[in-house]
């Protein structure tokens, strides 16, 4: 006769074999392999890269450019004539576009190993003007860190007709499209082309004298660049702590 206790060590060995497979497999639902996690990536990385790094990234930049080829449109000055007509006393050629400077957020999604789509919202001053932008990106991802974008968008432009007057406010709705070069998380160059529809418009803006907008389409050519990620996050906190500083060193400017 077999001993109970061998035979009880002979069925605890079989069990153990048998379920040696259905262990594995519950350990390996119930935790994720080394590396795992890594391999995903998280939906909201704040310095973008392509898979497995990122899922998807947050957009926070900050920007600035200039026109490089910009028609000069001009703006006629006057007053009204005997009849209510239109005197033309001078004109000043104004640029629609020239400089300008703004800040971008928003968010894209990685749709393959090297591609990412999504989609931004900016603002930004310069010239006398500012503008609201909604754009869509889609990147093309060179490297871990190098990208390639193309930015497609609208944007609704308030233009001070008498240089910060604040009593005469033109409204110009636009079209961009913009190509950028960058480094994931730091910098980044771009080239950008905006095309705005101008109204004719007659501003009668008392005490100046009456301007004449003849309106009509007015076309940019810009360069320009950036930081984006923590390095504008970083700069950006920076900029305003010194501005802070020297403004309670040498005062607020009085209102």
């Amino acid at each position: 006769m077999v001993p109970f206790t061998r035979l009880a060590g002979r069925s605890v060995a079989i069990v153990r074999r048998r379920s040696a497979p259905v262990l594995a497999l519950l350990l390996s639902l119930a935790a994720p392999f080394p590396g795992q996690a890594q391999r995903t990536g998280s939906f909201f990385c704040l310095r973008g890269e392509p898979p497995p790094g990122c899922r998807g990234f947050l957009r926070l930049e900050v920007r600035g450019g200039g026109s490089v080829s910009e028609a000069t449109r001009v703006h006629y000055s006057g007053r009204p004539g005997p009849n209510g007509e239109f005197v033309e006393t001078g004109s000043e050629p104004w640029l629609e576009v020239g400089d300008w400077i703004g800040v971008e957020v928003g968010y894209a999604l990685n749709v393959g190993d090297a591609w990412a789509v999504g989609a931004t919202g900016a603002v930004e001053t310069g010239n006398e003007t500012t503008r609201h932008m909604v754009r869509a990106r889609v990147r093309r991802w060179l490297t871990t860190r190098v990208y390639a974008e193309v930015l497609p968008g609208v944007f609704r432009q308030r233009r001070d007709v008498w240089y910060r007057s604040g009593d005469g406010l033109a409204t110009h709705n636009g079209v961009s499209v913009e190509g950028r070069l960058g480094l994931s998380g730091i910098l980044f160059g771009s080239v950008r082309y905006d095309v705005l529809q101008v109204d004719a418009t007659l501003w009668d803006l008392e005490p100046f004298p009456t301007t004449f907008d003849p309106g009509g389409t007015a076309h940019a050519l810009s360069i320009g660049g950036g930081i984006e990620g923590r390095t504008a996050i970083i700069s950006s906190g920076a900029a305003l702590l010194i501005g802070l500083g020297v403004a309670l060193l040498v005062g607020f400017p009085a209102t």
